[in-house]
């Protein structure tokens, strides 16, 4: 077993994607969601193959959570990646096009959309991205100017106080 291997009770429960009428745990390497199979069915072609495969045999493996089956996610989702992507199952309000949301949330939505095959959702994050760079690039871009500017100020105080 990897050492850095987290028992799926010390995993971090998120504090608003667990419900306790929830039928089914999904895990990262640090979190755990308590969710509804239905949901994950009906928004996520890729979800609805998983959810329909036979489960294993109970073994020595943890493969329940409080009576709960359990799905681990590819250890290389992010936590707050497959958060934004449940909480747009949830709430559809949670992200609409042309309304005002951050960089963090439209690549995690983007990412997620892509590997769980939500089309629609995909292809509206990949017409938000463009304006979200120009807009993060723009802010980097103006940070760094003042930046230069006060250190510019800054050397020509040190260069008239050594005159």
């Amino acid at each position: 077993m990897d050492d850095s291997y987290i028992l799926i009770q010390h995993r971090k429960q998120h504090p608003k994607l667990w419900f306790d009428d929830g039928n089914i745990v999904l895990t990262t390497n640090l979190s755990r969601f308590r969710v509804h199979r239905g949901s994950l069915w009906m928004n996520s072609p890729v979800f609805a193959d998983m959810l329909s495969m036979p489960q294993p045999e109970p073994s020595n493996m943890e493969i329940t959570f409080e009576g709960v089956p359990i799905v681990q996610t590819r250890m290389s989702d992010n936590c707050d990646d497959l958060a934004h992507l449940l909480n747009f199952f949830y709430n559809q309000r949670y992200y609409q096009g042309g309304t005002e949301t951050t960089f963090e949330k439209i690549s995690g939505l983007l990412r997620m959309s892509t590997k769980y095959q939500l089309d629609d959702l995909r292809d509206e994050s990949l017409r938000t991205f463009p304006w979200l760079i120009h807009r993060r690039l723009r802010n980097i871009w103006k940070r760094s100017t003042r930046l230069l500017s006060y250190a510019y100020f800054r050397l020509s105080m040190a260069r008239i106080s050594l005159s």
